[in-house]
């Protein structure tokens, strides 16, 4: 009985992952559904009128939807502390005096841009920002020559290697591990080097492949130049403390966005900071309302497969296939990286949430978990067609979602092999 359940729930999450990978569902929806599939094959009710009956209306459906209230506040709080960057012109300084500082050759913009992303999304995330720092950067970029699918590429790349860096995106992984943010940051470097050296790699090769071809680009008015001027080259530091506060001070992820958000008011002294504050607020609450969205689809169906019928039925086949060896790991993080792509089951924002719950459940070394999902994050977040920032960024550069997935995996899916062989090596 127990292995035609496990079937059952097997032939759900692929037809979820299909379902996702072709865009016919939304993600909270696909989350929702499964968790609530998953736990009637597991043979648990809906409701019932005994309280001391777990039910999938009150233990899964309600429960779940704040399990991940801690994530959900951090990523609120990053998304102010984006919206303080954005309006107090940090971000935009930051991508100009990269510019400044590269000249008028395709490479140093290039490589100065990549970095000046990086250094923007490690404080700061979610499509606002991509919008923001791509009405500057990708211009830039084109005007001296880079091609727009190179452009996008430079692009993602330094929004995805920002991303590993941000503190409000590892608290998922905190929440689910239940591991401290010292460890996750202990073995961030370890990810985020291969990481960067194959996308500077992957810049080099397409640029001295590609033709270069000066575009024109649309210089800033008058009235921008007044909006612009350029912030106290301190501030520029601004979106990193926060990733310092919690490393140099073991500090938990809210209040050192908390202080992040001051610091930057601080730094960058803004005309009514009182009223920058609450209008960064509102703007970060409205950026984030999508990932919001997601995260309570993640937290139900992360409470669905934590159940105790759920579990009953998929451990007995979790424990065959989970990374518990060096070359399981290899395999399940390296070689099927690209499971990461369209909210699949390497994707924590994706049907990977159940996975990750499963995993976390049945004892798999959190550790090796986290370093494993975060090593094809990177992937996920540069590559894959359904995030906004990618679709936003295709459409600006008149280029299309799907070569920049392709570009980008030809190297990325490598890295991300490397990394896995790196992360076995270190935790078995």
């Amino acid at each position: 009985m127990e292995s035609l359940q496990a079937i059952g729930i097997l032939v759900v999450f692929l037809g979820m992952v299909i379902l996702l990978m072709t865009r016919k569902i939304s993600v909270i929806i696909a989350l929702t559904i499964a968790a609530v599939l998953f736990c009637l094959i597991a043979g648990m009710p809906f409701m019932s009128s005994d309280a001391s009956v777990t039910t999938i209306m009150t233990n899964v459906l309600e429960k779940g939807s704040y399990a991940m209230a801690s994530t959900m506040g951090a990523a609120i709080f990053g998304a102010i502390f984006g919206a303080i960057l954005n309006n107090t012109g940090i971000s935009k300084s930051i991508i100009r005096k990269a510019a400044e500082l590269a000249g008028d050759k395709p490479l140093p913009v290039a490589l100065a841009l990549l970095a000046a992303a990086a250094l923007i999304f490690s404080g700061a995330t979610f499509v606002g920002i991509t919008i923001m720092v791509g009405t500057i950067a990708l211009p830039i970029m084109m005007s001296v020559g880079i091609s727009p699918l190179l452009a996008a590429t430079v692009m993602l790349c330094g929004q995805a290697l920002g991303s590993g860096l941000n503190v409000s995106t590892w608290a998922i992984y905190q929440n689910t591990f239940g591991l401290e943010m010292g460890t996750i940051g202990q073995y961030t470097p370890y990810i985020l080097v291969p990481m960067a050296v194959t996308a500077v790699l992957m810049i080099i090769y397409h640029i001295r492949k590609e033709k270069t071809v000066r575009r024109a680009w649309a210089m800033p008015t008058k009235a921008d130049a007044v909006e612009e001027k350029p912030v106290r080259a301190i501030a520029l530091l601004a979106p990193i403390i926060p990733i310092t506060i919690v490393l140099a001070f073991d500090f938990d992820v809210i209040p050192a966005l908390m202080i992040g958000i001051i610091a930057a008011v601080v730094l960058a002294t803004p005309k009514r900071p009182l009223q920058l504050i609450t209008k960064c607020f509102i703007e970060g609450i409205q950026n984030v309302a999508g990932a919001l969205a997601v995260l309570i689809g993640v937290g139900i169906i992360f409470t669905a497969v934590r159940t105790p019928e759920v579990l009953a039925v998929l451990e007995p086949v979790i424990t065959k296939i989970a990374p518990q060896s060096p070359v399981v790991f290899i395999l399940f993080f390296g070689v099927l990286a690209p499971l990461a792509l369209y909210r699949g089951p390497l994707n924590m924002y994706g049907m990977g949430a159940g996975l990750a719950g499963i995993l976390a459940a049945v004892g798999v070394n959190p550790v090796a978990a986290m370093f494993g999902l975060r090593t094809d994050a990177f992937l996920q977040v540069s590559s894959c067609p359904t995030n906004s920032q990618n679709v936003w960024v295709a459409d600006f550069t008149k280029t299309e979602v799907n070569d920049i997935m392709k570009r980008h995996v030809v190297f990325v899916w490598p890295a991300c092999l490397i990394t896995a062989i790196i992360g076995a090596i270190m935790l078995f």
